[in-house]
Order: structure tokens, then sequence, then C-alpha cells
């Protein structure tokens, strides 16, 4: 079989000038998406020959079994009179299966079972299990020259997951010629049904994507998108994405990113306009434990309440969680807290180790406050409301751990604790303890 190529389970005017503007003084554009890395042409087979293994004539498995502890301790920052711990484990385990007859043609499938095994609260009901078929697509290369087209239920997401990690159901073309690529797409969510036990756990709404990518250097690459998002969790809503994105090594040592986008549109009957941007670098060093040092800031805009809707909002599909120099990807907003960049200023300071060359250590340090007071935070993992009459939400810090054991066995681990500020009635601190260990076949 060809050591090529099979697919892993990769009124705005003001705004976009601000966007563009920030993009251009950071020297780039933006990153090419991940999942584009896994379509990339001539990019990505060497990444998946230790995780796929032949068993027949163009026939090619991997597996994988993952088992995820989590506990949020305190979410409701001690207001309610009843103990609200939540502690959750889920096994699972994955499979998937290519067929891949020549260099130009592939179908690929992934299903996954899972399992939530509830153990606090003892009163809430464990679900039932989950088997999701969350890969079923076809590959076509080179139809035209330097294009891919992969038509199924496929893996839409972005290296910082800042826009989407999610399984969509549509067909995507890729072209990429040296330092210039583009990207279309068009997908549902749940398009056809994904939980095989007849579940209906989709988001919906339908996806329509356009990117242009430039690379500016060997490390720099840069794109502009647009996103529109049509009935968005099944809401009669429709909103446009307009960004750029840029990640790449700027100068010796010093990996930076940017994301930023204008979102404009209809949601609530009210008309949208906002803007947010999330831009930081991580200095890398060559001292003994190879300590690097982080600084982002993220910012979402806000609303009153009156008129047209100014606050940003993401996707609903984003999952805010990378790496930043270790082994280990977390939420990058915050274990404990983990909001929706909409409404929020968030300062952030982190610095790592490496105690050895496969295992690495972060603390993570986050500064919160509302760009508007207000009595509401979209999508924040809390389970009690700010009171509106202070901006300054709190500060959060976290410790990860990674460890790439084998090639076979990774395991990440991370504590949080989320300190409420003043925009916050109790002064209980909350806390997060997660672990995943991940053994591939």
């Amino acid at each position: 079989m060809p050591q090529s190529r099979i697919e892993p389970p990769g009124r705005f005017g003001a705004g976009v000038v601000c966007c563009v503007g920030l993009a251009a003084w950071l020297g780039a554009g933006a990153t090419m998406a991940e999942e584009d890395k896994d379509y990339e042409l001539d990019s990505f087979y060497d990444r998946l020959s230790s995780s796929y293994h032949p068993i027949a004539q163009d026939v090619w498995v991997m597996g994988r079994l993952e088992f995820d502890f989590e506990a949020e301790i305190d979410p409701d920052l001690g207001t309610a009179p009843d103990d609200q711990d939540e502690i959750e484990v889920e096994p699972k385990a994955i499979a998937a299966l290519a067929w891949q007859p020549s260099d130009r043609f592939r179908i690929v499938t992934r299903v996954e079972l899972s399992q939530d095994l509830v153990i606090e609260p003892e009163d809430r009901d464990t679900p039932n299990p989950d088997l999701a078929l969350t890969r079923a697509y076809a590959v076509v290369e080179n139809v035209v020259p330097d294009t891919i087209i992969v038509a199924g239920r496929q893996n839409f997401v972005d290296e910082r997951k800042w826009l989407w990690e999610e399984p969509l159901d549509g067909v995507r073309a890729i072209w990429r010629n040296g330092a210039f690529g583009l990207d279309f797409a068009a997908a549902r969510d749940g398009l056809a049904q994904q939980d095989l036990l007849e579940r209906d756990d989709t988001k919906g709404g339908n996806y329509f994507w356009g990117s242009a990518r430039l690379a500016v250097n060997d490390e720099v690459e840069g794109a502009a998108y647009a996103l529109f998002v049509d009935n968005r969790e099944d809401r009669d809503d429709d909103l446009l994405f307009l960004g750029v994105r840029s990640e790449g090594e700027i100068i010796d040592d010093v990996e930076h990113w940017l994301e930023a986008a204008v979102v404009t549109g209809e949601e609530n009957d009210r008309d949208v306009l906002g803007f947010g941007f999330d831009v930081g670098a991580t200095l890398e060093t060559d001292m003994p434990l190879e300590p690097s040092f982080t600084v982002a800031v993220a910012f979402g805009s806000g609303d009153d309440g009156d008129g047209r809707d100014t606050a940003f909002r993401q996707t609903g599909l984003q999952e805010n969680s990378e790496k930043f120099a270790g082994e280990a990807s977390f939420d990058y907003y915050g274990q404990v807290l983990d909001p929706e960049l909409s409404n929020l200023l968030i300062l952030t300071a982190g610095a790592g180790i490496r105690p050895t060359e496969d295992s690495s250590i972060d603390l993570v340090y986050h500064h919160y406050r509302q760009a508007r007071k207000s009595a509401n935070l979209r999508d924040a993992a809390l389970e009690v409301d700010p009171n509106g009459e202070s901006a300054y939400l709190g500060d959060g810090l976290d410790l990860v751990l990674g460890w790439d054991a084998t090639d076979r066995l990774s395991l990440e681990a991370v504590g949080g604790v989320f300190f409420p500020g003043s925009a916050f009635d109790s002064n209980d601190p909350a806390y997060h303890v997660g672990a995943e260990i991940e053994f591939r076949f």
C-alpha cells in the first residue's frame, strides 16, 4: 500500500478593518486548521501510520480505548443548600475502518461506544450508553490537480477549536498549491442519525464555510474565512462569522496565535453585530527543564439588551481547548469557569516545564471581567449567575499534567480552582479535577 494518505478519524466594516489590522500587526493571516491538515495533500499519512494497521489488502483499522474522570466541586459557589458536587467517569471505545483501493480514493468509517457513569449526585440517573457514528465519508484526490473532495460525515475542527470541533454531514473541497490554499464546505449537524441507538443528541443547524489561506513563510500561515450558520441548535437565527486567524513562529522560539472575528446577522428577532479576538504567544526556552511562558488576551464584546445585539458569540460547536508548549490539551479559558467567549475579557498567563522529553507540567492563571455588567454568563460551567452589579468575575488557576508514556499510552490530568470576584454574591471557590487515560491499539 502506498505510503501516502489515509485520513484520520482533522454592517461589519469597522470591525473587519480592526480584525485585519490586528492580524497584519502580528505579521500573519491565520493558520491552516487542524482539519485541513487531515486532508492536505502528502501531509498526514505519517501521523496515522502508527495508529492505522493493515488487516487485508487495501483495508486498514484503528482502535483506541479512553477512560475519562471528571469532578466539579461546588460549581454553585456554595449558594445551594444541598451538596451540588458532580462526579462522572466515562469509558469509551473507538474503532475505525479505512478502505483505500488507490492513492486517489478512500472510504473511512468510525464508531464510538461510550457510557457516562454518574457517581455524584447519587439521585441523578446514569444515562444510557451511546453508540455514535462519528465518521462515514469518502475522499477523492486530484480530480482537479492539488484538490481533495470529501463527502459524508467528517470532523470539522480548527487548531484551537475556537470555531468548531464536531462531526457534521456535508461536502468539502480543499485546494492547495504551494503557499496558497482554498477551502469550501457545506454541512449540516444531524442530516443523518448520529446516535445509532436512536436518540437525537445533535445541535442542528446548517453551516457554509469558505476560507483562503496563505503561507507567509515556512513558519507562519494565515487565512481569512467566512462561516454562515443557519438555525443553530434549531433556533430561528442566521449568523455570519467573518474572521482572520494566524499561527506560527513569528520570531525565534516564540509561537503566536491569533483568532479575530466579527459576527453579524439575526438572533432572537434582534440584529446582531459583535466582535471578538484571542491573541497570545508562547516563549519556549532551551534551559534545563525547557521552561516555557505564555501570555494571552481574549475579548468578546457584550450587549446592553437594547436595540442591536452587540454581543459576540461563538458558533456553538467550539471546544476552546489546546496545548501551550506541553503534552496535554486543556480548556484554555479555564477548567472551572470554561465560558464561551461572549461579553468577556480574559487575561491569561502560564508557565510550563518538561521534567522529561515526553512529559510536561503547566500552571495557568486567568483573570475574568465582563465587557458589560450582566447577570448572565453565556455557556459557562458554573451553576450560578453573576449579580449584574460588578464586572469583576474572578480569577482562575489550573495545573495541567501530560505524559506520553509510550507510543500507545498517554495520560493527562488537570486540576483547577476558580475564585469568584465581586460579580458573584458568594466568596466560596469552585474546583475541577479531571483525568484521561488513552490507549491506542
